[in-house]
């Protein structure tokens, strides 16, 4: 086809005046800026930037302005089943490439006990109804990435109750029970609240917290501050660390006097946390009631003797670490489907059921 003669005699005319650019020249030897780049000194070649694309091809690049996806978006707990299990599962989020991830917790319904020895090859995996053999792609691990807070009550009346020295025993023995990386901060209160120690896996410092243990004198040390202290505790868990496994332990042996907060608000900041709680009382005058609903069923304990406690801040870390932390790769790329986690220990199971949405 003729082109315009205008047109071709504009393009002599720039070439002539040496305006234009030198089209007989390689492309990357092109001076001047690129986007993402500054411009080179002098005439040298432009560096190109090789960094892939991190978008695989089913999943295209999002429009300018499209808030990233929250680490739980489109992934919902439908149902919870078991027949001699107690099943908990929580911190639903997303790995990476279709990694789905969750923590799964397994106790038996008689005993209150985790149950013992749950191994990978216990798993089982179904996708939409279709059950997943030796193909299904997954990894379990035991007490991984734990942050545990430790609320402590140091009213006067724990003093008056001598059971000051048995509160350390136990929180020792938390301590130690845990996962070695677990790590742990710790919070005391009575009508105000204290952070001791943020979190942290050095046993000298928390050895040494804890040694320090010791009521406030007064005014200071003579009321109880528990939901103010608990909806303190609930904000101290980082954001930017979402895929750890958050657990609060309180223990008290009395009720909230300060009013500083009331019991809804401890509920919303340690649901909002992500977190589990578990309580420990001593006496018979603690709240709970109140620690019921916050906590959850079974997860509140109690004893008159001081003496006990270290048994029931032990018996927690067990349950704490030995929670299992589960990654599932999914075979599907796009669309809603649902998984079915089953999970048998010799004649007991159980298992849930998840709803999943990829992009």
């Amino acid at each position: 086809m003729l082109r315009p003669i205008g047109s071709v005699f504009l393009a002599m005319f720039l070439l002539a005046c040496g305006d234009g650019p030198d089209w007989t020249r390689n492309p990357d030897d092109l001076a001047g800026p690129r986007p993402g780049g500054e411009a080179p000194p002098g005439d040298g070649p432009v560096p190109v930037d090789r960094t892939p694309n991190p978008w695989s091809p089913d999943r295209p690049d999002p429009e300018p302005g499209t808030p990233a996806r929250a680490p739980d978006e489109g992934l919902e707990l439908l149902t919870v089943w078991g027949e001699g299990l107690d099943v908990e599962v929580d911190s639903l989020s997303w790995g990476t490439d279709g990694e789905i991830r969750f923590r799964i917790g397994l106790t038996e319904s008689e005993t209150g006990k985790p149950a013992a020895a749950v191994g990978a090859d216990q798993f089982g995996f179904a996708e939409d109804g279709v059950k997943l053999g030796s193909e299904a792609l997954y990894d379990v691990q035991r007490g991984k990435d734990l942050e545990v807070i430790l609320v402590l009550d140091l009213s006067q009346s724990i003093v008056e109750a001598r059971a000051l020295e048995a509160v350390k025993d136990g929180a020792r023995t938390l301590f130690e029970t845990l996962p070695r990386e677990a790590r742990v901060a710790v919070v005391g209160f009575s009508t105000e609240y204290e952070l001791l120690t943020d979190f942290t896996d050095d046993s000298r410092t928390v050895h040494a917290i804890i040694d320090a243990l010791t009521p406030r004198e007064g005014r200071d040390g003579r009321f109880t501050n528990l939901w103010g202290a608990l909806d303190y505790a609930a904000g101290l868990f980082d954001d930017a660390r979402e895929d750890t496994g958050r657990v609060v332990v309180v223990f008290t042996d009395g009720r909230d006097n300060v009013a500083e907060r009331d019991l809804p608000a401890a509920m919303d900041a340690v649901s909002l946390a992500g977190a589990r709680t578990f309580a420990i009382g001593l006496g018979s005058d603690f709240d709970a009631d109140g620690l019921g609903r916050l906590a959850g069923p079974g997860h509140v304990t109690s004893t008159q003797n001081p003496a006990g406690l270290a048994a029931l801040f032990g018996d927690i870390a067990t349950l704490i670490g030995e929670r299992l932390t589960v990654t599932y790769v999914t075979p599907k790329s796009t669309g809603t489907h649902t998984l079915s986690v089953d999970v048998n220990v010799g004649n007991r199971a159980g298992g849930f059921d998840l709803r999943f949405t990829l992009p």
